[in-house]
């Protein structure tokens, strides 16, 4: 499993990674109080989640996140929360984004010790090999029904694909799809996953967190998520047509790339031309 997402509440953890690894396997109701954290674990550093809220909170509050770096959590700088609606945080879906600070780099650990002694603050009672580590948590509780139903990548949304496939925007082509559907948000992420996944497959990449820049990913992003929709619709030609452009995309575009390991943009990784593999 790429992702880990744990929920800390009075010591005891959970793990919902299963339900919020995949977008429609269930939900997860979060009921975090200032005391709680969300912990985030990936094989690399990331600077980017999107959250898909299921029931949403109605709870002013201001979000916390920190980067473990072996020593300690330290606070992570530029946060900009999309999922916040008149200053109430995971009011609506949306990315949360932010900068780990440039002079405490993360470490990339095991929760606990060989002898189990807790190497992570707060996740000694669970044993997670070999994750960079960042924590979620709030100023304020937020509201007990709070539910999420998926975290993880998303690179385009519905205003992205109109601009080259309104067609697809059309209440005839979403009701087709499935009754009372409203938007390709699903498809969107599903599209998202293929991408990285042929990224990998390329050699572009080796883990999701070195797409360090998910705005650059949006032209990738419009025909692959049209491919998904074509397809689910059985328009073989416009499928074949869209996969077609997304190729043809994905050997010229220029991509962001992660390489030195901090999740933070640098002069040198702004511009990467396809076809190298950064570790």
């Amino acid at each position: 499993m790429r992702n880990k997402t744990l929920l800390s509440k009075s010591g005891t953890i959970t793990d919902l990674s299963v339900n919020l690894d995949r977008y429609r396997s269930g939900n997860e109701t979060i009921n975090i109080t200032t005391d709680d954290y969300l912990y985030f674990g990936q094989f690399y550093p990331f600077n980017s989640l999107y959250f898909v809220v299921q029931t949403a909170n109605d709870e002013a509050a201001n979000p916390t996140i920190e980067i473990w770096d072996s020593n300690g959590w330290v606070e992570a700088v530029e946060i900009v929360d999309e999922t916040n609606s008149g200053g109430v945080p995971l009011a609506q879906s949306g990315h949360i984004m932010f900068v780990p600070n440039r002079y405490n780099r993360w470490a990339y650990e095991d929760t606990v010790n060989q002898s189990g002694t807790e190497r992570v603050t707060g996740l000694g009672n669970v044993t997670i090999y070999d994750r960079y580590w960042m924590r979620l948590s709030f100023s304020a509780n937020i509201k007990t029904t709070t539910a999420l139903s998926f975290v993880g990548t998303k690179f385009s949304n519905d205003d992205d694909l109109m601009a080259e496939h309104s067609v697809l925007l059309d209440s005839d082509f979403l009701e087709s799809w499935e009754s009372g559907k409203t938007s390709w948000e699903e498809q969107h992420v599903v599209a998202a996953s293929l991408i990285i996944d042929e990224m990998i497959k390329k050699n572009f990449i080796a883990y999701p967190g070195q797409i360090i820049d998910r705005f650059t990913m949006k032209n990738l992003a419009i025909p692959r998520t049209a491919a998904v929709i074509y397809a689910g619709l059985k328009m073989w030609d416009e499928y074949n047509s869209a996969i077609g452009e997304f190729n043809k995309r994905l050997k010229g575009d220029i991509f962001n790339i992660d390489k030195n390991k901090n999740a933070i943009m640098e002069h040198s990784e702004s511009g990467i031309v396809q076809g190298g593999l950064y570790r």
